[in-house]
Protein backbone atom coordinates (compact mmCIF):
# COMPACT_ATOMS: atom_id res chain seq x y z
CA UNK A 1 0.00 0.00 0.00
CA UNK A 2 3.24 2.28 0.97
CA UNK A 3 4.70 1.43 -2.31
CA UNK A 4 1.16 2.14 -4.44
CA UNK A 5 1.33 5.46 -1.94
CA UNK A 6 5.11 6.72 -2.89
CA UNK A 7 4.55 5.26 -6.94
CA UNK A 8 1.49 7.63 -7.29
CA UNK A 9 3.44 10.64 -5.73
CA UNK A 10 5.85 10.42 -8.17
CA UNK A 11 3.16 9.75 -10.91
CA UNK A 12 1.80 13.66 -9.81
CA UNK A 13 4.91 15.23 -9.65
CA UNK A 14 6.12 14.15 -13.32
CA UNK A 15 3.41 16.54 -14.86
CA UNK A 16 5.11 19.59 -12.94
CA UNK A 17 8.21 18.62 -13.67
CA UNK A 18 7.65 18.62 -17.56
CA UNK A 19 5.78 21.89 -17.33
CA UNK A 20 9.22 23.52 -15.89
CA UNK A 21 10.86 22.03 -18.08
CA UNK A 22 8.85 23.63 -20.91
CA UNK A 23 8.88 26.48 -19.42
CA UNK A 24 12.95 26.75 -18.90
CA UNK A 25 13.16 25.82 -22.51
CA UNK A 26 12.05 28.98 -23.45
CA UNK A 27 13.53 30.71 -20.82
CA UNK A 28 17.13 29.53 -21.82
CA UNK A 29 15.99 31.17 -25.34
CA UNK A 30 15.44 34.69 -23.63
CA UNK A 31 18.02 34.71 -21.40
CA UNK A 32 20.44 33.67 -24.03
CA UNK A 33 19.07 36.94 -25.88
CA UNK A 34 19.38 39.28 -22.73
CA UNK A 35 22.87 38.07 -22.63
CA UNK A 36 24.18 38.47 -25.82
CA UNK A 37 22.17 42.47 -25.87
CA UNK A 38 23.71 43.26 -22.29
CA UNK A 39 26.94 41.83 -23.46
CA UNK A 40 27.04 43.91 -26.79
CA UNK A 41 25.37 46.94 -25.44
CA UNK A 42 28.19 47.15 -22.83
CA UNK A 43 31.09 46.32 -24.89
CA UNK A 44 30.41 48.66 -28.21
CA UNK A 45 28.14 51.21 -26.18
CA UNK A 46 29.39 54.26 -24.24
CA UNK A 47 28.47 57.89 -23.43
CA UNK A 48 31.13 61.12 -23.11
CA UNK A 49 29.68 62.57 -20.06
CA UNK A 50 27.57 59.95 -18.35
CA UNK A 51 29.16 56.44 -19.33
CA UNK A 52 25.96 54.43 -19.71
CA UNK A 53 22.52 55.41 -20.33
CA UNK A 54 19.08 54.21 -19.76
CA UNK A 55 19.58 51.34 -22.73
CA UNK A 56 22.30 50.27 -20.36
CA UNK A 57 20.19 50.18 -17.06
CA UNK A 58 17.05 48.16 -19.22
CA UNK A 59 19.26 45.70 -20.48
CA UNK A 60 21.33 44.93 -17.23
CA UNK A 61 18.03 44.62 -15.51
CA UNK A 62 16.76 42.28 -18.50
CA UNK A 63 19.99 40.19 -18.59
CA UNK A 64 20.19 39.93 -14.47
CA UNK A 65 16.41 38.98 -14.26
CA UNK A 66 16.50 36.47 -16.88
CA UNK A 67 19.63 34.95 -15.29
CA UNK A 68 18.69 34.93 -11.88
CA UNK A 69 15.23 33.17 -12.76
CA UNK A 70 17.22 30.69 -15.30
CA UNK A 71 19.49 30.07 -12.18
CA UNK A 72 16.18 29.12 -9.92
CA UNK A 73 14.88 26.88 -12.92
CA UNK A 74 18.20 24.69 -12.91
CA UNK A 75 18.19 24.40 -8.87
CA UNK A 76 14.58 23.15 -8.94
CA UNK A 77 15.18 20.32 -11.99
CA UNK A 78 18.12 19.58 -10.22
CA UNK A 79 16.18 19.03 -6.91
CA UNK A 80 13.12 17.27 -8.31
CA UNK A 81 15.48 14.95 -10.24
CA UNK A 82 17.04 13.82 -6.94
CA UNK A 83 13.20 13.03 -5.61
CA UNK A 84 13.27 10.14 -8.46
CA UNK A 85 16.16 8.32 -7.06
CA UNK A 86 16.58 5.21 -4.62
CA UNK A 87 16.17 6.54 -0.80
CA UNK A 88 16.80 4.00 2.18
CA UNK A 89 14.00 5.14 4.25
CA UNK A 90 11.16 7.79 4.06
CA UNK A 91 12.82 10.19 6.32
CA UNK A 92 15.39 10.98 3.42
CA UNK A 93 12.79 11.11 0.54
CA UNK A 94 10.49 13.41 2.76
CA UNK A 95 13.34 15.47 2.62
CA UNK A 96 14.36 15.60 -0.58
CA UNK A 97 10.65 16.45 -1.58
CA UNK A 98 10.20 19.03 0.75
CA UNK A 99 13.50 20.54 -0.83
CA UNK A 100 11.51 20.35 -4.38
CA UNK A 101 8.97 21.58 -3.37
CA UNK A 102 10.57 24.52 -1.66
CA UNK A 103 12.40 25.17 -4.85
CA UNK A 104 9.30 24.95 -7.30
CA UNK A 105 7.80 27.81 -5.50
CA UNK A 106 10.72 29.60 -5.41
CA UNK A 107 11.01 29.76 -9.49
CA UNK A 108 7.88 31.81 -9.05
CA UNK A 109 8.01 33.52 -5.86
CA UNK A 110 11.40 35.29 -7.44
CA UNK A 111 9.13 35.68 -11.10
CA UNK A 112 6.87 37.73 -8.72
CA UNK A 113 9.55 40.09 -7.18
CA UNK A 114 11.60 40.21 -10.53
CA UNK A 115 8.69 41.71 -12.12
CA UNK A 116 8.11 44.45 -9.50
CA UNK A 117 11.68 44.98 -9.97
CA UNK A 118 11.92 45.50 -13.63
CA UNK A 119 9.28 48.61 -12.51
CA UNK A 120 12.20 50.37 -10.73
CA UNK A 121 14.31 51.12 -13.97
CA UNK A 122 10.71 51.56 -16.18
CA UNK A 123 9.75 54.16 -14.31
CA UNK A 124 13.38 55.70 -14.17
CA UNK A 125 13.83 55.90 -17.58
CA UNK A 126 9.91 57.41 -18.16
CA UNK A 127 10.67 60.21 -15.56
CA UNK A 128 14.19 61.00 -16.90
CA UNK A 129 13.11 60.86 -20.59
CA UNK A 130 9.79 63.02 -19.61
CA UNK A 131 11.89 65.59 -17.94
CA UNK A 132 14.21 65.97 -20.87
CA UNK A 133 11.53 66.25 -23.74
CA UNK A 134 9.49 69.35 -24.72
CA UNK A 135 6.75 67.34 -25.76
CA UNK A 136 5.67 66.14 -22.03
CA UNK A 137 2.00 65.66 -22.18
CA UNK A 138 1.81 62.92 -24.97
CA UNK A 139 5.01 61.15 -23.39
CA UNK A 140 3.30 61.23 -19.85
CA UNK A 141 0.06 59.82 -21.20
CA UNK A 142 2.38 56.71 -22.85
CA UNK A 143 5.00 56.17 -19.92
CA UNK A 144 0.88 55.65 -17.49
CA UNK A 145 0.28 53.23 -20.21
CA UNK A 146 3.50 51.41 -19.84
CA UNK A 147 3.42 51.32 -16.33
CA UNK A 148 -0.37 50.80 -15.79
CA UNK A 149 0.19 47.51 -18.34
CA UNK A 150 3.62 46.56 -16.33
CA UNK A 151 1.23 46.55 -13.16
CA UNK A 152 -1.80 44.34 -14.53
CA UNK A 153 0.98 42.12 -15.68
CA UNK A 154 2.20 41.64 -12.05
CA UNK A 155 -1.11 41.42 -10.55
CA UNK A 156 -1.63 38.27 -13.37
CA UNK A 157 1.25 36.96 -12.69
CA UNK A 158 0.61 36.84 -9.14
CA UNK A 159 -2.84 35.32 -9.67
CA UNK A 160 -1.72 32.84 -11.49
CA UNK A 161 0.99 31.51 -9.93
CA UNK A 162 -1.57 31.31 -7.04
CA UNK A 163 -3.21 29.15 -9.17
CA UNK A 164 -0.78 26.96 -10.01
CA UNK A 165 0.42 26.42 -6.30
CA UNK A 166 -2.93 25.58 -4.85
CA UNK A 167 -4.56 23.99 -7.69
CA UNK A 168 -2.18 22.27 -9.65
CA UNK A 169 0.08 21.13 -7.67
CA UNK A 170 -1.46 21.59 -3.95
CA UNK A 171 0.38 19.47 -1.29
CA UNK A 172 0.63 19.93 2.11
CA UNK A 173 4.29 19.09 2.56
CA UNK A 174 5.70 22.40 1.34
CA UNK A 175 8.53 24.03 4.13
CA UNK A 176 7.90 27.85 4.74
CA UNK A 177 9.29 29.73 1.66
CA UNK A 178 11.96 32.15 2.22
CA UNK A 179 11.29 35.76 2.87
CA UNK A 180 11.14 38.81 -0.17
CA UNK A 181 13.38 40.01 1.87
CA UNK A 182 16.15 37.22 1.54
CA UNK A 183 14.92 36.89 -2.45
CA UNK A 184 16.25 40.63 -2.35
CA UNK A 185 19.76 39.79 -1.26
CA UNK A 186 20.57 37.34 -3.69
CA UNK A 187 19.04 39.60 -6.03
CA UNK A 188 21.32 42.36 -4.95
CA UNK A 189 24.13 39.72 -4.93
CA UNK A 190 23.55 39.12 -8.34
CA UNK A 191 23.29 43.00 -9.66
CA UNK A 192 26.45 43.72 -7.47
CA UNK A 193 28.35 40.73 -10.20
CA UNK A 194 26.52 42.18 -13.08
CA UNK A 195 27.67 46.11 -12.65
CA UNK A 196 31.06 45.14 -11.81
CA UNK A 197 31.25 42.85 -14.87
CA UNK A 198 29.78 45.50 -16.97
CA UNK A 199 31.96 48.19 -15.89
CA UNK A 200 34.74 45.67 -16.37
CA UNK A 201 33.63 44.75 -20.21
CA UNK A 202 33.47 48.48 -20.82
CA UNK A 203 36.86 49.46 -19.46
CA UNK A 204 38.07 46.46 -21.46
CA UNK A 205 36.32 47.73 -24.75
CA UNK A 206 37.33 50.87 -24.40
CA UNK A 207 40.74 50.41 -24.30
CA UNK A 208 39.97 49.12 -27.97
CA UNK A 209 42.01 46.05 -29.82
CA UNK A 210 45.42 47.35 -29.81
CA UNK A 211 47.76 46.57 -33.05
CA UNK A 212 51.29 47.56 -34.15
CA UNK A 213 52.47 47.12 -37.71
CA UNK A 214 56.05 47.53 -38.57
CA UNK A 215 56.74 47.62 -42.42
CA UNK A 216 59.52 48.54 -44.60
CA UNK A 217 59.47 48.75 -47.91
CA UNK A 218 61.87 47.56 -50.65
CA UNK A 219 62.67 50.64 -52.21
CA UNK A 220 65.87 53.14 -52.66
CA UNK A 221 64.85 55.43 -49.33
CA UNK A 222 63.82 51.96 -47.44
CA UNK A 223 61.09 53.90 -45.56
CA UNK A 224 60.06 52.00 -42.27
CA UNK A 225 56.71 52.67 -41.27
CA UNK A 226 54.90 51.35 -37.75
CA UNK A 227 50.99 52.13 -37.61
CA UNK A 228 49.87 51.92 -34.32
CA UNK A 229 46.12 51.61 -33.07
CA UNK A 230 44.74 52.25 -29.70
CA UNK A 231 47.96 52.87 -28.85
CA UNK A 232 49.22 55.89 -27.00
CA UNK A 233 52.88 57.08 -26.27
CA UNK A 234 55.01 54.35 -28.08
CA UNK A 235 58.48 54.19 -27.35
CA UNK A 236 60.78 53.42 -30.21
CA UNK A 237 64.65 52.62 -30.05
CA UNK A 238 66.57 51.18 -33.28
CA UNK A 239 69.87 50.32 -33.53
CA UNK A 240 71.35 49.76 -37.33
CA UNK A 241 74.94 48.03 -37.50
CA UNK A 242 75.38 48.36 -33.83
CA UNK A 243 76.37 51.94 -33.86
CA UNK A 244 73.74 54.01 -35.60
CA UNK A 245 71.00 55.03 -32.03
CA UNK A 246 67.56 56.34 -33.99
CA UNK A 247 64.78 57.13 -30.87
CA UNK A 248 61.04 58.11 -31.23
CA UNK A 249 61.45 61.96 -31.49
CA UNK A 250 63.38 60.97 -34.94
CA UNK A 251 60.63 59.45 -36.55
CA UNK A 252 57.76 61.54 -38.58
CA UNK A 253 54.58 61.30 -36.62
CA UNK A 254 50.68 61.79 -37.47
CA UNK A 255 48.09 60.79 -35.72
CA UNK A 256 44.26 59.44 -37.30
CA UNK A 257 40.92 58.90 -35.29
CA UNK A 258 37.89 57.26 -36.39
CA UNK A 259 34.75 58.35 -34.42
CA UNK A 260 31.58 57.43 -34.73
CA UNK A 261 29.19 58.73 -31.96
CA UNK A 262 24.99 59.71 -31.95
CA UNK A 263 23.23 62.48 -30.13
CA UNK A 264 20.02 60.72 -28.30
CA UNK A 265 19.72 63.50 -26.05
CA UNK A 266 19.15 66.82 -28.36
CA UNK A 267 17.21 65.88 -31.30
CA UNK A 268 16.85 68.89 -32.90
CA UNK A 269 20.92 69.27 -32.82
CA UNK A 270 21.50 68.77 -36.51
CA UNK A 271 24.62 70.44 -37.09
CA UNK A 272 28.06 71.05 -35.67
CA UNK A 273 30.80 72.82 -36.12
CA UNK A 274 33.92 71.01 -37.84
CA UNK A 275 36.18 73.14 -35.44
CA UNK A 276 34.10 72.86 -32.82
CA UNK A 277 33.79 68.68 -32.32
CA UNK A 278 36.53 68.16 -30.04
CA UNK A 279 34.65 70.60 -27.47
CA UNK A 280 31.20 69.52 -28.55
CA UNK A 281 31.87 66.03 -28.34
CA UNK A 282 32.96 66.74 -24.28
CA UNK A 283 30.26 69.18 -23.63
CA UNK A 284 27.05 67.59 -24.73
CA UNK A 285 26.97 63.21 -23.71
CA UNK A 286 27.53 61.79 -27.16
CA UNK A 287 27.05 57.70 -27.50
CA UNK A 288 30.15 56.55 -29.13
CA UNK A 289 29.77 53.10 -30.38
CA UNK A 290 33.21 51.56 -29.18
CA UNK A 291 33.81 48.69 -31.62
CA UNK A 292 34.09 51.12 -34.84
CA UNK A 293 35.52 53.78 -33.15
CA UNK A 294 39.79 53.56 -33.65
CA UNK A 295 42.74 55.57 -32.71
CA UNK A 296 46.06 55.32 -35.16
CA UNK A 297 49.11 57.22 -35.34
CA UNK A 298 52.22 56.58 -37.86
CA UNK A 299 55.98 56.85 -37.17
CA UNK A 300 57.56 57.44 -40.21
CA UNK A 301 61.01 57.45 -41.22
CA UNK A 302 63.22 57.12 -44.31
CA UNK A 303 66.68 54.60 -43.73
CA UNK A 304 68.81 54.97 -47.02
CA UNK A 305 71.25 57.59 -44.96
CA UNK A 306 72.01 55.26 -42.51
CA UNK A 307 72.51 52.00 -45.10
CA UNK A 308 75.57 50.89 -46.46
CA UNK A 309 76.24 49.07 -49.28
CA UNK A 310 75.88 45.48 -48.64
CA UNK A 311 74.65 44.02 -45.36
CA UNK A 312 72.86 45.75 -42.59
CA UNK A 313 71.32 44.65 -39.38
CA UNK A 314 68.25 46.82 -37.83
CA UNK A 315 66.97 46.09 -34.30
CA UNK A 316 63.78 47.67 -32.90
CA UNK A 317 63.04 47.61 -29.26
CA UNK A 318 59.44 49.20 -29.15
CA UNK A 319 57.62 49.77 -25.97
CA UNK A 320 53.73 50.95 -24.68
CA UNK A 321 52.02 50.79 -21.42
CA UNK A 322 48.41 49.39 -21.46
CA UNK A 323 46.22 48.71 -18.33
CA UNK A 324 49.78 49.43 -15.80
CA UNK A 325 51.41 46.57 -18.04
CA UNK A 326 54.40 47.24 -20.04
CA UNK A 327 54.40 45.88 -23.57
CA UNK A 328 57.54 44.97 -25.38
CA UNK A 329 58.24 43.99 -29.08
CA UNK A 330 61.85 43.19 -29.90
CA UNK A 331 62.12 43.38 -33.51
CA UNK A 332 65.52 42.41 -35.89
CA UNK A 333 65.83 42.35 -39.63
CA UNK A 334 68.53 42.43 -42.56
CA UNK A 335 68.57 44.87 -45.41
CA UNK A 336 70.63 43.67 -47.95
CA UNK A 337 71.74 46.41 -50.50
CA UNK A 338 73.14 46.42 -53.94
CA UNK A 339 73.44 49.44 -56.44
CA UNK A 340 69.37 50.15 -56.56
CA UNK A 341 68.44 46.89 -55.22
CA UNK A 342 66.92 45.88 -52.24
CA UNK A 343 66.45 43.04 -50.48
CA UNK A 344 65.17 42.77 -46.84
CA UNK A 345 64.86 39.09 -44.26
CA UNK A 346 61.37 40.68 -42.55
CA UNK A 347 60.16 43.48 -44.19
CA UNK A 348 56.58 43.23 -42.48
CA UNK A 349 55.13 42.29 -39.09
CA UNK A 350 51.84 42.89 -37.17
CA UNK A 351 50.92 42.36 -33.69
CA UNK A 352 47.38 42.42 -31.84
CA UNK A 353 46.63 42.69 -27.79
Amino acid sequence: MENEKERQKIQDRIPRLALILTIFGGNVFVTKWFLVAWWKTFSNSAYTKTIYNKEHILVLFLALIASIISIKFIYYIYLELRTLGYYKNDKEHNTSINRADEAYRDVFKTMQLSSKIMLIPSVIIIVTETLKRKETIPFIVYGVCIVGICLVLVHFLRKKTTFFEKQLFNYKIFKKVKSPFESLMEIGYFFILFVILSFTITAVAAGGNKQLEINIDKIKEAPITLTTQNIKNLNIQMKINDKIYIKTEDFEKSDNLVEVFDNSEDLSKKYIDINKVSDEVKKNNYGIQLEKTKYKDKYELELEKYMVEGKNKVEMLVMFTSNDINKYLNFKTYIYIKKDKIKISEDNIKVSW
